[in-house]
């Protein structure tokens, strides 16, 4: 339960970033605040690729959303079970979180190729790429960005917020990694993935107090099992039922023999 609120506070701090993202990458259509550069497709090819726009920025608040949406615990009943649309639920925020992986470092390439790459500018020469085949060493040497006449200050305006889509398109990719983790984390120590019909009573994969969790012989771990006693009414349970206090550590192995089912009254 501590990793789906976790996963929650990560997917809200997805949004600010991507909207941070959004407003970087429309600033580098202008240089120096200037419009008529971009009316005649004077820009850096990179600046064109929609890296903040489209991928860390609109694609992102939609992942976020959806995870959000999913993670909320609200989600209808797909099946027999109550908790079954919990197991699909993990595969749609494990598709959707790999996704907001890829795309937050697709932005997190392009905008430093972006860097190392330099404007497009105006030099003696005409319109060019300046710094082009410098492999970005023209950004620790001050002295070489005059080379670019117009736009004013395009170095310094490139380079700063190519520099702060790095920083935010990378925090968007650190967030996705933890949730890609958590989640698979999630699945691979997720209990026994079964769900069953047991004695009438619904079972669940992951049960919760009061629900009846599968047990196939002898393959439940015997943690927290307790012998057979009278309900609170003063009435037995049935044969087939017994009372646990915790959630089993061990998964169902052998699904050969007839289920019954045990209680779960304390997780």
């Amino acid at each position: 339960m501590g990793s789906w609120k976790l996963g929650g506070c990560l997917s809200v701090l997805l949004i600010p970033l991507a909207l941070w993202s959004i407003t970087v990458n429309v600033l580098l259509y202008f240089p120096n605040g200037q419009t008529s550069f971009a009316a005649s497709n004077k820009l850096s090819n990179y600046v064109t690729y929609f890296e903040g726009i489209c991928f860390s920025g609109i694609m992102m608040v939609i992942l976020a959303t959806i995870l959000l949406v999913l993670e909320g615990g609200n989600n209808h009943r797909c099946c027999q079970s109550d908790n079954c649309s919990r197991r699909y639920v993990l595969l749609l925020s494990v598709i959707f979180s790999a996704l907001g992986l890829a795309f937050s470092g697709y932005c997190l390439v392009i905008s430093a190729l972006g860097l190392v790459q330099g404007p497009y500018c105006l030099t003696l020469r005409g319109w060019e790429y300046a710094f082009e085949g410098m492999a970005g060493r023209f950004l620790t040497d001050p002295s070489l960005w005059t080379t670019c006449l117009q736009p004013a200050y395009v170095v310094e305006w490139n380079s700063i917020l190519f520099c702060i889509l790095i920083v935010l398109s990378g925090l968007q990719l650190i967030i996705c990694l933890i949730k890609l983790l958590l989640l698979l984390f999630e699945v691979l120590w997720d209990p026994c993935p079964v769900i069953c019909q047991g004695h009438g009573q619904q079972c669940s994969a992951n049960p919760r107090p009061g629900q009846w969790w599968p047990v196939s012989g002898h393959s439940l771990c015997p943690r927290g099992l307790r012998s057979l006693e009278p309900s609170s009414g003063g009435t037995a349970q049935p044969a087939a039922f017994a009372e646990v206090s915790a959630l089993p550590a061990s998964r169902i192995v052998d699904h050969a023999t007839p289920l019954s089912c045990l209680q779960v009254t304390d997780l």
